[in-house]
């Protein structure tokens, strides 16, 4: 009855949930980051030992945003793109929680309001506990930073990506870093990304990240190949069969090394026939000429670990932020 009650809250929040330069990358070095998150505590001790701008020192948890905020900062203006990285997604996390606990508020008195059997009164009255347990949490986690305007968030995200972290250059070439909700307020931002979102994705792409050269393979598409989902980066690339099957057979190539993947080969092979069919001998020829080019520049940095989940998975589905995103430690060398 739980898992139940659970699954209707979660799709509760998922309704109301946010959709989801330069080319020049810093040069960052090494990292060798653990994978797990420890107490700001321990965070303090270990940054004697390592220095802040070397992505080296793990990324800090806490019972809020407030306790964790002011370290982030610090670290992201020091460099470290890991941090920067995570307090993007803490700030986006965290936008609009007042207008989503008024919206879990509502789902919760259109429960009330029904009219349950007896077999279904004690699932209601567990699902109004849920509903109202997680918007407690969520309000009191991100309590004081509702209101971060859209274009710094952005902002932050271009940073991380620029300084060549790659899991932040997926999420920012893919324009997930962009709420269609908040379009005007980030008109800047979108010609900057217009400028430079595709080079970011072409350079995480070519570190061998399986997500990037998928979506890339999307993108190019002259007609939609996969389920929508990042209508930005479809919109700054100029459409391209041959360009899409190249990077198709790309991201072929790298789900065979993958141990993690959005797609299986059935699907990845379904949607590039999709692409395929109707093409002519000189577009197919092209295809494999780009694909040869890509197959050269590709230098795969780590083919065991890929990013298969963005922000806009992860958002809806928690009452607080987590930090599979960013603690990636996958660099640009």
């Amino acid at each position: 009855m739980r898992v139940l009650v659970l699954g209707l809250a979660m799709l509760a929040i998922c309704a109301c949930g946010r959709k989801p330069p330069d080319g020049g990358v810093e040069d960052v070095g090494e990292s060798g980051l653990p994978k797990n998150r420890v107490g700001a505590d321990v965070v303090s001790a270990a940054a004697k030992a390592a220095p802040v701008g070397s992505n080296s020192v793990p990324l800090p948890t806490g019972r809020s945003l407030r306790e964790i905020s002011n370290l982030l900062t610090k670290r992201s203006k020091e460099g470290d793109a890991r941090a920067t990285c995570q307090l993007a997604l803490e700030l986006e996390f965290c936008a609009g929680t007042e207008k989503q606990a008024a919206y879990l508020s509502a789902v919760a008195e259109r429960v009330r309001a029904s009219q349950p059997g007896p077999a279904t009164s004690a699932a209601k009255n567990e699902t109004l506990s849920t509903i109202s347990e997680m918007a407690q949490l969520r309000g009191e986690y991100c309590e004081g930073f509702d209101s971060v305007g859209a274009d710094e968030r952005v902002k932050l995200w271009r940073q991380a990506a620029n300084r060549g972290h790659i899991a932040s250059m997926v999420q920012y070439g893919a324009g997930r870093a962009f709420n269609p909700n908040e379009t005007l307020a980030v008109l800047d931002e979108l010609k900057a990304y217009k400028q430079d979102g595709v080079a970011f994705m072409m350079k995480a792409a070519r570190s061998g990240n399986l997500q990037a050269n998928l979506l890339l393979a999307r993108a190019y598409a002259p007609s939609p190949s996969a389920p929508e989902r990042t209508p930005f980066l479809r919109q700054a690339v100029e459409k391209s069969s041959s360009t899409s099957v190249a990077y198709y057979k790309v991201a072929e190539e790298l789900l065979g090394q993958a141990t993690d993947a959005p797609v299986t080969n059935l699907q990845l092979r379904a949607e590039m026939a999709s692409v395929t069919h109707g093409m002519s001998d000189t577009e197919l020829a092209k295809a494999e000429e780009v694909y040869a080019s890509l197959h050269r520049e590709l230098e795969v940095v780590n083919p065991a670990v890929v990013s298969v989940r963005g922000l806009s998975d992860l958002d809806p589905y928690r009452a607080v932020p987590g930090d599979e995103l960013c603690s990636q430690d996958e660099f640009l060398r």
